[in-house]
């Protein structure tokens, strides 16, 4: 059977009880609009489907996407990063930055794991994705990254000062007693 819906569904303030399942397998949402629903509680299984045209206001999506009952970090990478392009086309840059760092996180998981492939070394992808999620968490905490940053910089800094004998890094102090 096919289906085709052109008019407008909007569903407002719906409620999902924790553990409840949102199904979105093999659709075309169109122009759908969620507005002030919270599925975070509820369990998302997504397969092939497609949600760029939606409206999302003040909706917010579980963290994992699940296909057949496991998790599927494919389906999870193609949900969220519809949902950054929903929230994007609508001018919610802060939404859509959630959602762009959830993408990246599950295709940071979707790649295979380094200690299973024969040179671990060559897998540059999953070692910038590793290092962006220690820094900053996939762009979601900046101060983290600042952070992170300055402790690498001062641990190559004191590495490269150690290595060379023209330089020595240690704090001298000169204390003179006053007094008889």
């Amino acid at each position: 059977w096919m289906v085709y819906n052109s008019g407008l569904i909007t569903l407002r303030e719906l409620i999902i009880f924790p553990g409840s399942m949102i199904s979105i397998k093999s659709s075309n949402l169109g122009k759908t609009d969620f507005i002030n629903c919270d599925f975070s509680k509820a369990v998302l299984e997504f397969e092939n489907s497609k949600v760029t045209e939606v409206f999302l206001s003040e909706t917010n999506f579980p963290k994992q996407v699940i296909n057949n009952g496991v998790l599927n970090y494919s389906q999870a990478q193609l949900a969220f990063g519809q949902f950054n392009t929903a929230f994007q086309n609508q001018g919610d840059t802060i939404r859509a930055l959630e959602y762009q760092s959830r993408e990246v996180e599950a295709h940071y998981n979707n790649l295979k794991r380094w200690y299973l492939t024969k040179f671990p070394w060559i897998d540059f992808n999953k070692i910038n994705l590793w290092l962006n999620k220690w820094s900053n968490n996939f762009g979601r905490y900046w101060a983290r990254g600042i952070i992170f940053t300055f402790v690498v910089a001062f641990v190559f800094f004191n590495l490269t000062i150690n290595s060379t004998d023209k330089y020595d890094f240690a704090f001298h102090f000169n204390v003179e007693m006053v007094g008889p």
